[in-house]
């Protein structure tokens, strides 16, 4: 008797919890929906950087392999690559979602054909970069 009551109790309480759950989804969900977008996007990094991935897509070809420049963290610890590229003791939430807003666009640590990505950094003087401000800029191979 006592079993069956246990079971009744364990169901009862899981069926509550499994209709709030699905609530709060419905609630998350309608509130992406509803969210600003910036060309169809959900703005992930809340500034300039959001219009940056838009000049990216327009000056970097889609089959382009980028190496990402950033600041470089003042610690931290560093693996393969330069400080500052490949996602090495930077903002490294900052590289990977930059890396994903601009796929399918490969980023890599080392090439020398590969388009540079600048973001956050002040890209050299040159006919190859293209400027979005002067802290985000692209430079062609």
């Amino acid at each position: 008797m006592i079993l069956v009551l246990v079971l009744a109790l364990a169901i009862i309480a899981g069926s509550v919890y499994g209709l709030h759950s699905l609530r709060d989804e419905r609630t998350a969900i309608a509130a992406l929906k509803n969210a600003p977008k910036i060309n169809g996007r959900i703005p992930l990094f809340h500034g300039p950087a959001d219009q940056f991935v838009d000049f990216i897509r327009a000056n970097v070809p889609s089959d382009a392999r980028v190496r990402i420049v950033q600041p470089a963290r003042t610690s931290g610890s560093s693996g393969p690559g330069a400080t500052g590229e490949c996602g090495q003791n930077v903002a490294s939430a900052n590289y990977w979602l930059l890396a994903y807003e601009i796929l399918p666009r490969v980023s890599v640590c080392a090439d020398p054909q590969a388009w540079i990505i600048y973001y956050g950094v002040a890209a050299p003087p040159g006919d190859r970069v293209r400027r979005f401000s002067d802290t985000l800029a692209v430079q062609s191979p």
